[in-house]
């Protein structure tokens, strides 16, 4: 028996490609809306999925979404790529590029659970941070507070593929 055309897009949708579609969709959106977050939500999303997490592949998870996350930023930059002001990002993409080994050697080295609670607290604090309204000192503006937000997002986007959070908080 051929099946029609809906028919075979209907057991698609209903398959783990589209479950994997739909994550990585949203993770694009969440992207395209925040600036960052795509990892974050790819990441969170596919380990939600049973034969993902019960496989071999659940550990090729975080590498895929880093891929995944520079097509993505990439296609959300160049068209703007004339707006940004190269000048200022550069102590922060310099501190960010030499701190990105030592986010790997850390995952590597360093306890799984310690580093989570790292994450999480670092996480948390800048969503304290951010729903308080406090503004952060005027340091955090100069070259020094963009080596210091550049390295920390190098090591997280090294350790946990997040770079946003202190970028963003540099950015405030």
């Amino acid at each position: 028996e051929t099946l029609s055309l809906w028919q075979q897009i209907s057991l698609q949708l209903h398959g783990p490609r589209f479950a994997v579609a739909l994550a990585m969709g949203t993770s694009a959106l969440v992207q395209a809306l925040s600036g960052f977050g795509f990892a974050m939500v790819s990441v969170g999303l596919l380990s939600q999925l049973s034969w993902i997490v019960n496989s071999s592949i659940f550990r090729d998870i975080q590498p895929v979404a880093a891929v995944f996350s520079l097509f993505v930023a990439t296609t959300l930059v160049l068209p703007e790529v004339r707006e940004i002001d190269w000048k200022q990002i550069r102590p922060l993409t310099l501190a960010s590029v030499l701190a990105t080994p030592l986010g790997a050697y850390m995952l590597s080295n360093v306890d799984e659970g310690f580093a989570l609670k790292i994450l999480g607290a670092l996480i948390c604090g800048f969503v304290v941070y951010l729903t308080t309204g406090l503004r952060p000192p005027k340091w955090f503006a100069t070259s020094p507070g963009a080596l210091l937000w550049g390295g920390l997002a190098g090591v997280s986007g090294g350790a946990f593929d997040i770079q946003g959070p202190p970028l963003v908080f540099y950015a405030q």
